[in-house]
């Protein structure tokens, strides 16, 4: 059984405990509240930025293990991404971890993955893993979840191209399996 730390709450509550025990003791009160008060404000201006920095160059890793076919890499390299989970970021982690299963020919589980990450992502982020999503339902011959998922880009991004070519590709792909049955 994994046992997972939820760090925030653990430094709460040695915070709390610390408060307690120097509850009487009027400077290292004061110092301990000036010092846990730097740590928030640095922990506030500082982890967002570590957190775009760690996304950048997981994007860049990303796109070099996918264009050099190298899947099985990306797994690894997820599990190295402590900045973006404590940061909040687990969407980045989701994401990426349908684009290897999608590349990999595990399209259930990238399916899986879009979906998990449509769940955490913000807004600003949802049309680029709807259109994964979408393209991974074409793989799995979903072609009606597909066309739905284009449909949703597009009544929030009337002019995207890629829910436009998705769209176009479901309806060339339909007629060739009515033939087929």
């Amino acid at each position: 059984m994994k046992v997972q730390v939820n760090y925030h709450w653990l430094a709460l509550m040695v915070s709390l405990v610390i408060l307690f025990l120097i509850r009487e003791h009027l400077v290292a009160l004061s110092i301990y509240v000036a010092v846990f008060i730097t740590f928030f404000t640095t922990w506030l201006l500082v982890l967002p930025k570590l957190a775009d920095k760690a996304e950048t160059a997981l994007q860049s890793e990303l796109l070099l293990c996918l264009t050099e076919q190298r899947p099985e890499e990306i797994h690894q390299l997820l599990k190295e991404q402590r900045v973006l989970t404590i940061a909040g970021r687990v969407y980045v982690l989701t994401e990426a971890r349908g684009l290897a299963y999608s590349s990999q020919g595990q399209h259930r589980r990238a399916a899986a993955s879009f979906r998990e990450t449509l769940k955490l992502i913000p807004e600003e982020g949802r049309v680029r893993v709807q259109l994964n999503l979408a393209h991974t339902l074409i793989e799995l011959n979903e072609l009606d979840v597909a066309e739905a998922t284009y449909r949703s880009v597009l009544s929030s991004h009337p002019d995207n191209m890629m829910a436009e070519e998705g769209l176009a590709s479901i309806s060339a792909l339909r007629p060739s399996q009515k033939s087929s049955t």
